[in-house]
Formats: structure tokens, sequence, C-alpha cells
């Protein structure tokens, strides 16, 4: 085996390929430095939410980002009850352990020089709808490994996804019924699923015996207004049409389904490219056997905004993270079998789309890359980073990581989904 140095940042060495990484809490995880503390700290400082006492933790996610400085890394521990987080105007990186969950995430007002990076927070909530929104971001936004039932992009620069949920739930009293509608925006994703709402049932009303309300059209995977949309590895499927009803007072009348809801809708002046993507139309509305009819099922793809479907593979890039100082960090890339692998990476995000790699590179494409040899037999190859202490007085340091694929056979390159690896002290100084 060959051990290599990439640039001083990481050695690797390959090793036998794993059948599956798994997020998961890290033992010993750090804990912050009290502000009045911090002055003799280096680079970003690192702040906790832990909802257990701590002397240097905070109570809820909002008191951590109400307190962090431009570039400060949070760490988020599970919490017993979902809270929200609120970014504005200011670049900060998150990242969740395992359970880790807030009930929405905002992000707004970042200016064209600020960022922010989410990891593994799902947007969940026991008591509405769970909502990621961002909006006004002149600065990219990127999630990863997040969930959450609406995501809402408006006037953001570059909005990225990987390994996301988006699974609109049935709320009856929510108006939005898009997985993801975009406006004015770019939008990326990688392994992301987006699926649109289901329609709500049609209502009759017994006494009166009319109906009060039609069965609901179900609503887009993607909505996509104005802007454009890069779609990789990904699933877009439209919500079910609301079902039907057959009223006893007027049998046999009855009121047949719902629309099914169409997968990605593209207005007009829009555009979407796709790799590997799958699009699904939502199906029709159920309705009760006898006189009523099932409702018609939805388009796969709907709208007069341009569709470009690309020819090739895609592959992922996935790493265990947070990770404490000094710990080995396990890699995967999976990809089709024989592909040669390569590793790009940085401390810096520069979003832009690379149409001779066929992907969004979430870094500069003049970014050092690594060769890590070629896709083994089982689809997946693992290597082990061992990455150099950080600074003396730095508390947490975050990598952007990308592979890129290249296929022998055609001689073309195809960009994987990337991940941001955390690194972060395990000690309350």
């Amino acid at each position: 085996m060959q051990t290599v140095l990439l640039r001083s940042l990481f050695a690797l060495l390959p090793l036998v390929a794993a059948s599956r990484i798994h997020a998961q809490a890290t033992p010993g995880a750090p804990v912050p430095v009290p502000p009045g503390q911090a002055a003799h700290w280096s680079g970003p400082r690192l702040l906790v939410v832990d909802e257990t006492p701590a002397a240097c933790a905070y109570g809820r996610p909002q008191d951590a980002v109400d307190a962090a400085g431009e570039g400060d890394v949070l760490l988020v521990r599970p919490f017993g009850a979902a809270r929200p987080l609120r970014i504005h105007g200011k670049s900060l990186r998150i990242v969740g352990e395992d359970g880790a969950r807030c009930s929405l995430i905002e992000v707004t007002g970042l200016a064209a020089d600020q960022a922010v990076t989410i990891r593994g927070l799902d947007g969940v909530s026991s008591g509405g709808v769970s909502r990621i929104t961002l909006r006004d971001n002149a600065g990219p936004v990127i999630l990863e490994d997040c969930g959450a039932a609406i995501l809402v992009v408006e006037n953001c620069a570059v909005v990225g996804l990987s390994r996301c949920s988006l699974r609109f739930v049935d709320w009856p009293f929510v108006t939005d019924s898009s997985g993801a509608r975009v406006q004015d925006s770019t939008l990326f994703a990688y392994d992301t699923t987006f699926l649109g709402r289901s329609g709500n049932g049609a209502v009759w009303d017994d006494l009166a015996c009319q109906l009060v309300s039609a069965p609901q059209t179900g609503g887009f995977g993607i909505e996509l207004v104005s802007g454009e949309a890069f779609l990789f590895g990904s699933s877009v499927r439209g919500g079910t049409g609301g079902s039907g009803i057959a009223p006893p007072c007027v049998s046999p009348f009855c009121v047949g389904g719902g629309d099914g809801g169409d997968g990605l809708f593209l207005a007009s002046g829009t555009g979407a490219v796709a790799l590997g993507t799958i699009l699904t139309p939502g199906s029709g509305g159920f309705a009760p056997p006898g006189f009523c009819a099932r409702g018609p099922d939805g388009a796969a793809l709907s709208g007069t905004g341009s569709y470009t479907p690309l020819a090739g593979a895609t592959g992922s890039c996935q790493v265990v993270s947070p990770v404490v100082n000094g710990s080995p960090v396990t890699l995967q890339i999976s990809g089709p079998p024989g592909f040669g692998a390569f590793l790009t990476y940085s401390q810096e995000l520069a979003p832009v789309y690379v149409p001779e790699r066929k992907g969004y590179s979430i870094v500069d494409p003049g970014s050092p890359v690594l060769s890590l040899g070629p896709i083994p037999g089982t689809g997946v190859l693992t290597v082990q980073l061992s990455l150099p202490p950080l600074a003396r007085f730095q508390q947490a340091g975050v990598y952007h990581l990308q592979a890129k694929l290249h296929d022998p056979v055609s001689d073309s390159p195809t960009l994987a989904a990337p991940t941001a690896l955390f690194v972060v002290r395990n000690t309350c100084p």
C-alpha cells in the first residue's frame, strides 16, 4: 500500500472498503471557551449547544448563534425538543450530532463574502411543519445531511444540498405545497429527495348534503419559479392528489380523487440540468369504489423552462463529522467500479458549475487534487485520513471535500456529492 501526503493537510492510507458510514456522536465532544475568556484563541471559536446544563455550553441554538462571531463553528447536540435556528448576515459553520434537530432553519442577509454551512441538522417539529427558509443571500448557503418538509429559496446566489430529504408532510393549515420552491436563485442538489405535499381530501357536509371543498392537487416536488437548478443523483416526485368521497346522502353520486402533482415544474425562462436524477409524477388521489374515478397522475416534468439531462454516472463522498482533533478520519467514495477516484479539498467555499466535469464544484476548481486510485468492485473506496492536529490556539477547523470520478472508457470526469469535515477540540479550555 502507498501512503500519500496531501499538501501537509491530509495523509491518506487506503483501507479495505467498509460497508457504510454512519454519522454519530463523537465521545468526549467539545465544549466552547466562554466569550470572556477567548482572547488568546486564534481562528474560529467553537460554541457548543447542549440543553444539559454545562459550564461551557449554550442552552439553545439561537443563543449560540447570537453569541457567535464571524466564521465561528457551532456544535449542536441532540435536544429533547426542537428549537428554531435563525442566522442573519453572519458567516457560520454548524454541525449537528446524530439526533440534533431544529423546528425551523432560516438564513438571511448574507453578503457576497459571507457563507453558511450547516451539516446534520433535521428541521423537524412535532407541533407544526418544519421549514428551511433561505432568503436574500449574496453568499453561498450549503446544507448537508439535512431533513425538512419545506424548502423555500428566494433571491439567493447559490444554495447547495447534499444528502438531504425534503418530504412534505400533510398539514391542513399550510398553504405551501412544493417540496422545494425556488425563486430568483441558483440551486444545486446531490443525492437529495424532493417530495411534494399530498393534496387534502374532499370535504363533505352531511347535514347540508353538499360539497365543502374539492380534493386538492398534489404539490410539485420542485417548483422553479425563476432561476436555475442543477440536480445530481437526486429524486424529485410530485405529491399524491387528495382523496375523493362518496357521500351517503346522494348515492350513487361521488367526488373523484384529486390530480397528482408534477415532479419538476420549470416556469418560463428557467432552466434545469440533471445527471442521474429521477423525475416521478405524483399519483392521482384515491376514490371510493363504485362510480368514483381515481384522480389522474401528474407529470414528471412540466412548464416551459428548459431541461437538459446529462449522460454519465454519479457518485458520493462521505465522512463522519464532527471528529475530535487528532482522531483518524474515514472517508468513503462511492461510484461505478473501475472509475478513477480523485479528491479535491479546501477550507474555503467557492461553489461553481463546471460543465466539463458534469457537476457543481463546492471549492475552487483549481484547488489541490489527489489521486486515490480506482473504485473497487464493491463500488466503495475507503481511505483513512490522518489529519495534523489543530494549531495550538485553534479550536476548530472545517474542510470541504469533494470527489471527482473519471470514466476510463469515455475519458470524462464527473463531480461527486461533496461533504464538510468538522474538526474540533474535545475539552473545555
